[in-house]
């Protein structure tokens, strides 16, 4: 009886780090479903979703057909920089959504479908100790690093 391969779930996989990751896992044999809102260029067995992860409440609607997965990856992210005096409001709530309430929403709804040696890994950032111009985004990459540590 043939084992099937490893499963994957990756955000952010149609560029940057997030597609990097997916295609590594691709090429190491990985079964990976991949989330982003545009089609990624990704050769292997992979899955796409269309995904805005900013719409936070449509996720668990989009990975009810995932299968068990030993890992989660997310990697969806974007940065907007601002100067303290010129912070935008809307920018940090985009960012938040994106890199925070998306990472729990997905692991929340995925829970009983991570194996039980799985794998949770967020995409943080160096910037989440603090960067000037960048205090919106360093603290949304740090309350990613909370989220894990808690997990």
């Amino acid at each position: 009886m043939t084992m099937p391969p490893p499963h994957a779930l990756v955000t952010g996989c149609s560029s940057g780090i997030g597609h990097s990751i997916a295609q590594k896992l691709l090429d190491e044999g990985w079964h990976v479903t991949g989330l982003s809102r545009r089609r990624p260029d990704v050769s292997g067995d992979f899955d796409w979703v269309p995904a805005d992860l900013s719409q936070t409440s449509a996720l668990p609607s989009l990975i009810e057909d995932v299968d068990t997965v030993q890992a989660v990856v997310h990697a969806a992210g974007f940065q907007y920089a601002q100067p303290l005096g010129e912070l935008n409001d809307t920018a940090l709530r985009d960012m938040f959504a994106v890199h925070v309430e998306a990472a729990a929403v997905l692991v929340n709804t995925l829970f009983d479908r991570i194996e039980s040696d799985g794998r949770i890994v967020l995409i943080g950032s160096r910037t989440a100790t603090g960067a000037g111009g960048k205090c919106q985004y360093a603290a949304t990459k740090a309350a990613l690093t909370g989220l894990a540590r808690s997990w």
